[in-house]
């Protein structure tokens, strides 16, 4: 009996300890799951320097969505017909729908028979055949090609616009008054003022064309700003893009100043009278020098297709007074 006591003493001994090391171990381990005031757990690991735990709980990194490459660019048609002054509007198809990137660039094999803008927007300017391209701009490299017959399409006339096709009257006030700045100039203008001896100057692009153009909006009921006038041909181009005062572009209007880029060191203006088809008709003036004092008749003036006196110069632009 006393030694079942003494055993179960012992046992009972052992058990103890048992429990107090259990709760000793528990303890630890909670301190080691939850070691913060805010309660973030954590598990251990490696020691930091500061003998810190690392996080157990690791934030996922989200995948970036894949970028989906365009397969393929097609037209419905292979072929497209229309008329000069026509604009046609390209939809092409693009394979996958759900490509990422699915901006477009065009271009035109012959600016001279069609132009494109970036959101495909094709404009007809002469009777021929033109192809235009849109490539993909994603990098995969795809493109498409569509050929465009154009045909020569009916004159553009403005019905209350009335062509300047003779030399202007020398009572006109838009040609030979103060108005036109150019006038006042004596070596640039057809003026009554003598210059460089006995010579006087009969006329010059710049002044014809500001005259005309003051004559346009004046007859069209529009209130003229001249302002852009007072330089060569080219001067006028860049004080217009400046000030912005008319809009520009490169499809021939009526009513319209072209501007040509220079040639033997001079550039050149001239006034868009008609369109017909792809045949451009214009009004313009030349410089030349005499003896005699100036009249409307002694006025140099032309008036034809546009390529009979540009001699083949580029066309910059055209300004359009009435558009």
């Amino acid at each position: 009996m006393g030694r079942f006591v003494k055993r179960s003493g012992i046992f009972f001994s052992l058990v103890c300890m048992a429990v107090f090391v259990f709760l000793v171990w528990g303890s630890a381990e909670a301190e080691a799951f939850f070691s913060d005031e805010e309660g973030t757990r954590q598990v251990q690991g490696d020691e930091g320097e500061e003998g810190g735990y690392r996080d157990g709980y690791e934030e996922e990194e989200e995948e970036e969505p894949q970028e989906i490459k365009i397969k393929k660019i097609s037209f419905s048609k292979k072929k497209l017909s229309g008329k000069t002054g026509e604009k046609i509007k390209l939809k092409p198809i693009i394979k996958p729908s759900n490509a990422t990137n699915r901006k477009l660039s065009y271009s035109s094999s012959n600016k001279k028979l069609a132009t494109v803008n970036s959101k495909g927007v094709v404009t007809l300017k002469k009777k021929g055949t033109v192809t235009i391209t849109c490539k993909a701009k994603d990098g995969s490299k795809k493109k498409a090609k569509i050929k465009i017959a154009i045909k020569k399409g009916k004159a553009v006339t403005n019905s209350s616009f009335k062509a300047r096709t003779t030399v202007p009257s020398f009572s006109s006030k838009y040609y030979f008054s103060s108005g036109n700045v150019y006038f006042n100039y004596d070596r640039y203008a057809p003026t009554r003022n003598s210059f460089d001896g006995n010579k006087y100057c009969i006329g010059n692009c710049t002044w014809y064309a500001c005259g005309r153009a003051w004559e346009i909006l004046d007859k069209a009921k529009v209130e003229p700003d001249l302002t852009i006038f007072g330089s060569n041909p080219y001067g006028i181009w860049l004080k217009n893009k400046q000030t912005k005062t008319y809009k520009t572009g490169k499809m021939p209007k009526q009513g319209a100043l072209v501007v040509f880029g220079a040639q033997y060191g001079s550039y050149h203006i001239a006034v868009v009278e008609k369109v017909d088809g792809d045949e451009i008709y214009v009004s313009e003036s030349g410089y030349k020098t005499m003896s005699t004092r100036p009249s409307g008749s002694d006025i140099v003036f032309h008036y034809g297709k546009i390529e009979e006196w540009s001699r083949n110069r580029q066309i910059i632009g055209y300004i359009y007074l009435i558009d």
